[in-house]
């Protein structure tokens, strides 16, 4: 009995990790000169495809990706707003394009992705 109750506990904590892991690291406004920069270089994997000597195919493996996500209401393609942790269901489609590519290319990303709010972009942004 005693077992059984600390196992159900242990689970019910690495669930709990789980989810919280899959909150967004960071959150920024779109395009604001003034805000902190989150962009990742992937020049040096560039350079080893171009150069030979890295297959495109192996480019991402092992590799932690942090792509921005897009609060808005104005399409399902992007996550709902006030989003903390990713949606289990109607995710939207970047979250499935997401980790269809991961799984075949062998990188993360849900630990790593921010979210901007499409409501905070200035209104002239081009």
């Amino acid at each position: 009995m005693i077992r059984s109750r600390l196992f159900s506990v242990l689970i019910a904590c690495a669930v709990g990790l789980v989810r919280a892991q899959e909150a967004p690291l960071f959150r920024t406004p779109i395009l604001d000169p003034n805000a902190t920069s989150h962009r990742q270089s992937v020049c040096d994997l560039q350079a080893q495809i171009f150069n030979g000597t890295l297959q495109l195919r192996d480019a991402l493996e092992g590799f932690q990706l942090r792509p921005m996500l897009i609060e808005s209401d104005i399409s399902s393609f992007f996550l709902p707003p006030g989003t903390e942790v990713l949606p289990t269901e109607k995710a939207g489609i970047i979250i499935y394009i997401l980790d269809a590519l991961a799984e075949r290319a062998g990188f993360t990303w849900r630990q790593s992705y921010g979210i901007a709010d499409l409501a905070t972009a200035p209104s002239n942004s081009t």
